[in-house]
């Protein structure tokens, strides 16, 4: 090892502090060990060098023990880039070398003790929480000597009694106490031998949160949020500053034969005490209910008064309709074309089980309303499925929140009934005020609709649920986007990009902005990576295809259009988007009404998005706007806006963020 080998090193939001062994994103720990951790360690020792195979071969793996060298470094490498976001095909942090070995390639800053975030940084590993957000550099006086450091520290304690008296709620106010708590739950640990069992352990606690929701003095945060802790050893005072809530449940799951051991803890997020802890036990045969009964042992230890009706009901009582039901949305939640079509099949399987099960049913739902965005399934199809799944759901639970997202998302997407789509989404954010998904589709909504104001507003509220998801913050960056408020647009954006490098539509997003503001290069860069993390998404593909007309590189965008056409079933308006930025009006126009026609889902953004923003006065384009109701017959604006003026009328500013 080099002579500073030992010292800490800070490379964009990550640290690594080779003493501790340990990797930290934005000073939250992230779950990277063994021969990854030390592979890491080597390249951080030489950042901008090559670093061959056989120099790794000889530090990492004893010249006397057989391992497949090539297999073990290529899953070393993988786990490095999976911990860092990064891709092989577009590297940010570690670059590999054919043949050669591989390169960190990312500016690495060595940290001094008396860096001031190292400082930071080792109080936080330490202590394990800071008492109160740092305060921003040079806008406090260094407080050097004991008497002031003394105040400092009494006017800290004073602020942080204050505080907890003004927005934490009290967790020891007796039954029929009125104020909100606000809860998260954090992803369920699996600590057992079995490896295979990430759906259970991310299932229950996603379970968990949505039982919890479902009483309404509670306010959770949503899994997007909650889940960004995973694997991370992250103390409850921690997520409670960061998330803004009083308390944390957090659980570990282990299976002994058949049988499977929950210990679940309600930890206060003020002081890090424990409220109350817990085990269950249940054979795998019999899990159905223990969400239910989980979420009611919770609210019980939160010590206020839960009204009569708000009692948890059973989704299912067939264990392995749950089981498969977990596994579904574990799927689900990967948001891929090969995951999506799994997760159709899982649900499916669920409800074979348990035909009764409303919940697996608006899984399915959402499932196949999924499937068009991916740019090779026929909407017509694909929704009109979705449709009979959320009519099932709907019938056995008519106060299911999420079966009334997917009825709004088919009043959207396939019937282009605005109004009836509104009034759904509502519906949902009614019963289920802590489900950020209809927050996020409903400002989603507002905003294809030219309702810019009140769509970042709900945007807004969908942060304040959620405010860790990239996928929510995002929209918030595409309502900017859409009211044409590029600035915010970009600094959201890479907000959402500082959480999840590898998330797409981030860098699709600050891809509009830099283009929009005539940075094409830029922007050409943040299409490609949107489509290297989104496996080939056709509808990414138009856009990069627009991105290289526009800037004047037809070749390439000619080129694009070759790529898109040997794509069965390729959605005509993928294609569309490269005609528009070729100035090929005619072609444009007619595949924009193949589209129509097909009802692409798209069809729905033609009112907003930048890329048509040269086609809007020509009046066959107008026609098309008003044949998807998207402007009134006479050619004025306001559909859409009956329910919306009651919205606004009705709802308190939206908290800022």
């Amino acid at each position: 090892m080099t002579g500073n080998s030992h010292k800490k090193r800070r490379f964009g939001v990550f640290e690594f502090d080779p003493a501790r062994e340990e990797l930290r994103k934005q000073g939250l720990r992230i779950k990277l060990q063994g021969q990854p951790l030390r592979l890491l360690a080597i390249l951080l020792e030489r950042p901008g060098e090559v670093v061959t195979r056989e120099e790794l071969q000889t530090r990492l793996w004893d010249q006397d023990v057989f391992v497949d060298f090539d297999h073990s470094l290529n899953k070393a490498v993988s786990k490095i880039r999976e911990a860092l976001g990064d891709s092989a095909e577009s590297p940010r942090f570690v670059e590999t070398l054919s043949r050669r070995g591989y390169r960190f390639i990312a500016p690495v800053q060595e940290i001094e003790e008396t860096d001031p975030h190292a400082a930071l940084s080792m109080q936080q590993s330490r202590e394990g929480v800071d008492a109160a957000p740092a305060r921003p550099t040079g806008a406090w006086p260094r407080l050097r000597d004991w008497g002031h450091a003394y105040w400092k520290h009494a006017i800290a304690v004073v602020t942080i009694v204050l505080v907890a008296f003004a927005v934490i709620p009290s967790l020891f106010r007796g039954a029929g106490a009125s104020r909100s708590y606000a809860i998260a739950v954090l992803p369920f640990e699996n600590i057992g031998d079995t490896q295979d069992v990430d759906y259970l352990s991310d299932g229950l606690g996603e379970s968990v949160i949505h039982a919890l929701s479902r009483f309404n003095e509670l306010r959770v945060m949503s899994r997007n949020s909650s889940f960004r802790y995973k694997g991370q050893a992250t103390e409850a005072s921690t997520v409670g500053r960061e998330l803004g809530v009083g308390v944390v449940l957090t659980g570990r799951i282990r299976t002994v034969g058949d049988k499977i051991r929950i210990s679940v803890d309600l930890v206060d997020a003020t002081d890090n005490h424990n409220i109350w802890g817990e085990r269950f036990e249940r054979k795998a045969s019999e899990l159905a209910g223990i969400e239910n009964e989980i979420a009611a042992a919770t609210v019980k230890n939160l010590r206020f008064q839960v009204p009569p009706q708000q009692n948890v009901a059973i989704d299912t009582q067939d264990s392995e309709a749950f089981r498969l039901y977990l596994q579904g949305n574990y799927s689900l939640s990967k948001i891929t074309e090969e995951q999506t079509l799994k997760a159709i099949q899982l649900f499916q399987r669920a409800l074979d089980k348990d035909p009764h099960y409303a919940l697996a049913w608006a899984g399915l739902a959402h499932a196949y309303g999924l499937l068009p965005y991916y740019g090779t399934y026929s909407p017509a199809e694909t929704l009109n499925k979705s449709r009979e799944a959320t009519l099932r759901a709907l019938e056995l639970n008519p106060n299911l929140a999420e079966a009334h997202v997917a009825l709004a998302s088919i009043r959207e997407d396939f019937d282009w009934d605005w109004d009836g789509a509104e009034t759904e989404y509502k519906k949902a954010i009614a019963l289920n005020p802590s489900y950020s998904v209809a927050r996020h589709w409903y400002s989603h909504f507002l905003s294809r609709m030219g309702r810019h104001e009140e769509g970042i507003a709900e945007a807004k509220r969908a942060v304040e649920v959620d405010p860790l998801s990239p996928p929510v913050i995002v929209n918030l960056a595409a309502s900017y986007v859409f009211a044409r408020r590029f600035d915010e647009a970009m600094a959201t954006s890479r907000r959402a990009i500082a959480l999840d490098p590898t998330f797409p539509d981030a860098h699709y997003v600050l891809g509009i902005c830099y283009r929009e503001e005539g940075h094409h290069a830029e922007g050409i860069e943040e299409f490609r990576r949107q489509i290297a993390s989104n496996n080939g998404n056709k509808y990414a593909m138009g856009f990069l295809g627009y991105a290289y007309a526009i800037s004047g590189r037809r070749q390439e965008a000619e080129q694009t259009l070759k790529d898109l056409r040997a794509v069965p079933d390729v959605s005509p308006l993928a294609l569309a988007l490269v005609y528009a930025g070729l100035q090929k009006d005619q072609a444009a126009l007619q595949l924009l009404e193949k589209a129509f026609t097909a009802r692409d889902p798209y069809i729905r953004y033609l009112k907003v998005d930048p890329c048509f923003e040269r086609l809007r006065p020509n009046p066959r384009f107008q026609a098309l706007l008003k044949r998807a109701k998207l402007i009134s017959p006479d050619g004025s604006d306001h559909v859409g806006r009956s329910l919306g003026a009651q919205l606004s009328a009705a709802s308190s500013p939206a908290p800022s963020i």
